[in-house]
């Protein structure tokens, strides 16, 4: 009987270990994607576990103080223990939840997204949306048209120099032999 349930157990282990080597690779290869897609540098560091959180800072145009605190926030909490570990934690769950947000945002996404990380499976869909659908920039751009051509109006143009006798002179005609 125990050797079953030892075999058990180590199918288990084997299928628990399988899943998050997927869950692993699906992660780094959406963060990758969503960093090319908004032309963010070193789109490889989705591929470093922990340091990836540098890159998601960057494509949310977080800080670099940012990702230290969520980097370091867990082993400083952790050698303090009990009540400053858990509040630690908490902290790092919004500071997560602030980039995720601002990642949807850059992606033109709107951040009710946000939701889906509260449901079972939802951030697979949440990375899965923001990756391989199309991330519009135009309408940001066409707002900064919009306000550029506006600003444009709103300078009064200088008046024009009056125009000398020598303006209102034609050209002589240039023959040719």
């Amino acid at each position: 009987m125990q050797r079953l349930v030892s075999q058990i157990m180590s199918a288990f282990g084997i299928v628990y270990f399988i899943l998050c080597i997927l869950f692993y690779v699906y992660s780094a290869i959406t963060l990758q994607i969503i960093a090319k897609k908004t032309q963010t540098s070193n789109a490889w560091l989705a591929w470093i576990p922990g340091v990836n959180i540098f890159l998601q800072c960057s494509i949310a145009q977080r800080s670099f103080i940012w990702a230290i605190i969520i980097f370091l926030l867990p082993s400083i909490t952790l050698f303090m223990g009990g009540a400053a570990f858990i509040i630690g934690i908490l902290v790092i769950i919004i500071l997560m939840f602030i980039v995720w947000t601002d990642i949807a945002s850059v992606c033109s996404k709107p951040k009710w997204l946000i939701i889906l990380l509260f449901l079972p499976l939802g951030w697979f869909i949440f990375w899965g949306y923001l990756a391989f659908t199309k991330i519009s920039f135009e309408e940001k751009e066409d707002k900064d048209d919009k306000e550029d051509k506006e600003e444009k109006k709103e300078i009064p143009e200088k008046p024009s120099e009056p125009q000398t006798k020598e303006d209102d002179e034609p050209d002589p005609p240039i023959y040719n032999d």
